[in-house]
């Protein structure tokens, strides 16, 4: 973590890094980065400010790897922007376990996943509020005019839904 800095994310603007990584940088790591949450349930923990956090356990990735966080001065490590990542998606699987919708665990990871893959329209993706921009080639966010439920789900894929898309 940037010592002194806060930065805030929303699970688009790190689609659009990760966009930005994947096909402009051709990291084509960052699908294997993201699908190893998937398939690995070891924790790691890590302390910030005094306080231990555990979180699943990241894959080996190169440490040098900057990334500019969108507009701004402040730059991260490759490392870093998977470990939020990663924490966000352990948030809310844990949130998620509390309710009876458990088919949305790991629904962010999947969704970032998906609309990496996916790179054409998609009447799946629209129904929840993705729309693809032919010009730019990536998903845009169309929040706009949406029903709560929907909106709520947005960031979010069952494997069914997953498996409709790819």
């Amino acid at each position: 973590m940037k010592e002194g800095c806060q930065i805030y994310l929303k699970i688009y603007d790190i689609y659009l890094i990760l966009w930005k990584l994947y096909y402009k940088e051709n990291n084509k790591q960052i699908i294997d980065f993201l699908e190893y949450y998937e398939n690995n349930n070891q924790e790691i923990s890590f302390s910030y400010e005094g306080v231990n956090y555990f979180v699943h356990q990241l894959p080996k990735i190169d440490e040098n790897t900057k990334i500019g966080v969108l507009d701004s001065d402040v730059e991260i490590t490759l490392e870093e922007l998977f470990l939020l990542i990663y924490l966000i998606q352990d948030k809310s699987n844990y949130l998620i376990s509390l309710g009876k919708k458990t088919e949305y665990i790991n629904g962010i990871i999947r969704m970032l996943k998906t609309l990496l893959k996916c790179n054409n329209k998609n009447d799946v993706l629209e129904t929840i509020g993705w729309l693809f921009d032919h010009e730019k080639c990536y998903y845009i966010l169309n929040s706009k005019d949406f029903l709560s439920e929907k909106k709520k789900r947005m960031n979010y894929l069952t494997e069914y839904e997953e498996s409709l898309i790819l």
